[in-house]
């Protein structure tokens, strides 16, 4: 990525149409191509995935384009275990809109 991507949740994405973003969140329902991940503030995301795109936990990263109908096109996912806490992640989310100059 040549430039940093915003940390997002569900509530945000009319904010990043057709910006690259990251999204944590934990897989509800997997039926190729898409995904339906519950994001940090518990909102709900469909995801276009990649052809190929395999999950091999229930938590993950998805780095995505935001589309017009606030689905997210998946560029590349990466796996963040069993045991994630999305409160606390999404914690972290608001303290990135707060302060944008450390992030």
């Amino acid at each position: 990525m040549d430039k940093p991507t915003p940390r997002i949740n569900s509530s945000m994405l009319s904010q990043y149409i057709n910006t690259t973003v990251r999204i944590v969140g934990k897989v509800m329902q997997l039926q190729e191509p898409n995904a339906l991940i519950e994001s940090s503030d518990h909102g709900q995301i469909s995801v276009s995935l990649n052809p190929g795109t395999t999950f091999t936990s229930q938590y993950v990263e998805i780095i995505g384009i935001v589309q017009q109908d606030l689905s997210v096109q998946e560029l590349t996912s990466t796996s963040f275990g069993e045991d994630f806490d999305l409160d606390n992640y999404n914690s972290l989310v608001e303290l990135t809109r707060k302060y944008t100059e450390i992030f």
